[in-house]
């Protein structure tokens, strides 16, 4: 659990940071314009929160 852990959180750090640099610096959509800066961040936040639960449920 603590490998898929650091996984989704490197995962959701790296979308993070690609959806503000695509916000501020690039267009306001990414991927051919199929997805918005928005839903990446979102997407970014879900895998960021599996992280932390899954750290918490392999501390038990």
């Amino acid at each position: 659990m603590k490998t898929s852990s650091k996984f989704f959180l490197f995962t959701g750090v790296v979308l993070a940071l690609y959806a503000v640099f695509s916000r501020f610096y690039g267009e306001p959509s990414v991927a051919l314009k199929v997805f918005s800066s928005v839903g990446i961040l979102t997407a970014a936040n879900t895998l960021i929160l599996i992280s932390i639960s899954l750290n918490q449920l392999s501390r038990k």
